[in-house]
């Protein structure tokens, strides 16, 4: 058990890795009355490959299989539903999947040792069958079909789609009504067997607890469960090919919807270099896009953005992209503005030090307020876990930022940008 306390955000963080690979890390926080669990492995929407590092064969996952895989391992024993079960003890059970992680947690002000075993326990012992993979598909249909429904939902998939056309992160996580109607039993435990192995997964514990006695319960749990030598690799598939730069289509929106996206070339970084490039990025379209630039005054005086616009910029392997988004009629006029700003950047009035410094100021501060949160807390430290950092540094790599490091990511990503302009449009008469 290694004990490390951070001065800075005078946290106290309990790291351990088990004997079986199981890596815990663990956030005591004995003035907060709930416990947060997240059960977390590394298989998310863009794992679509995995190798069998002993016969060497190459397998395909279903578009859509991570997330399959995480409806079904809520079904327990005699078609008992682990939801219920959270509920009977107090707590609240939800589960997530994103691109490249799929996580199962809990919150709870008590009982959180038999909670920490529930979660455990249902992760670690699949007992879904082939006539309920069968029946799931007509729930999970249903849920792809509301979503496409949404024009928000569909947008960002618009927009995905058109950064990274022939590649995992231009599909929705949860796949096509045609890939899930095709996923098998088979597939589905084909990837439990790879991915939800104690080396592939962490679990992170913050709140109010002893952290000796819930190591100790941890341990215990692992030990009576029996677990194969892992033989399955991930095999990655890198972004490939063009951009698609134009992409329009109709819905029933009150007025058209536009994202102006662009990929930036991924550095793949890791560790502190990763969280220093995502704070310079953030910081950089912060100067030139956010509510204190002179920019988003204008347009918005103009009428030309709403309370809709917003943007984000995104680092993680393999992607690295920023969309801006707004409803808005003047489409032609924000698109060709949203560009010479960013393409533009360093001549822009709202690029400057005094400006940066102010962000930088308000950054920090809500850096601070959300590292109350015991909810983000979890959820943060288990993405540093997998991407090799140390969250808890975070703050630290901030309050070094300089100017200067924000123009080298102009000049690193912006020169090379690859563009995208999406628009869905309201329906033709």
């Amino acid at each position: 058990m290694n004990k490390t306390h951070y001065k800075t955000l005078d946290e106290t963080v309990i790291r351990s890795t088990l004997d079986n690979g199981l890596e815990v890390i663990m956030i005591p926080k004995p003035n907060y009355h709930r416990t947060y669990g997240v059960f977390t492995t590394k298989l998310g929407g863009l794992h679509r490959q995995v190798k069998d590092t002993l016969t060497g064969k190459v397998y395909q996952i279903p578009a859509g299989a991570a997330h399959f895989l995480e409806h079904k391992l809520f079904e327990g024993e005699n078609g008992e539903d682990a939801f219920v079960k959270f509920l009977q003890q107090g707590a609240q059970a939800n589960a997530f999947t994103s691109y490249h992680q799929t996580s199962y947690l809990f919150s709870a002000s008590f009982d959180i040792q038999k909670n920490i075993e529930t979660l455990l326990d249902f992760v670690q012992t699949p007992h879904f069958t082939k006539e309920g993979v069968e029946k799931e598909k007509g729930i999970i249909t249903q849920e792809l079909l509301m979503y496409m429904d949404h024009p928000g939902w569909q947008i960002e998939q618009l927009t995905l789609g058109a950064l990274y056309p022939n590649h995992p992160m231009g599909e929705d996580i949860g796949g096509t009504v045609e890939s899930v109607n095709a996923t098998t039993y088979e597939e589905l435990m084909l990837c439990y067997d790879a991915f939800y192995h104690p080396t592939q997964m962490c679990l992170v514990v913050v709140g109010q607890f002893d952290p000796e006695e819930m190591l100790e319960v941890i341990k215990e749990n692992q030990a009576n469960k029996d677990f194969k030598p892992p033989h399955y690799e991930l095999v990655e598939q890198p972004v490939e090919g063009e951009v698609i730069p134009t992409v329009t289509s109709e819905m029933e929106v009150s007025q058209p919807l536009i994202v102006l996206g662009g990929r930036l070339s991924n550095p793949l970084l890791k560790g502190e270099k990763l969280i220093k490039e995502n704070l310079a990025g953030s910081l950089f379209f912060d100067l030139l896009l956010g509510p204190t630039s002179s920019n988003y005054q204008r347009w918005y005086d103009k009428g030309w953005i709403d309370s809709s616009y917003g943007y984000q910029h995104a680092l993680q392997d393999p992607v690295h992209y920023f969309r801006i988004i707004s409803a808005s009629y003047n489409q032609d006029e924000l698109f060709s503005e949203w560009k010479e700003v960013l393409k533009q950047w360093s001549d822009q009035d709202d690029f400057n030090e005094a400006h940066f410094e102010q962000l930088k100021k308000g950054t920090l501060g809500d850096f601070l307020k959300m590292a109350n949160s015991i909810e983000y807390l979890a959820y943060e430290v288990t993405g540093s876990v997998f991407n090799n950092y140390d969250f808890f540094t975070t703050l630290d790599v901030l309050k070094d930022l300089t100017f200067a490091d924000i123009k080298d990511f102009g000049e690193k990503y912006l020169e090379t940008a690859e563009w995208v302009e999406v628009t869905i449009n309201p329906l033709s008469n």
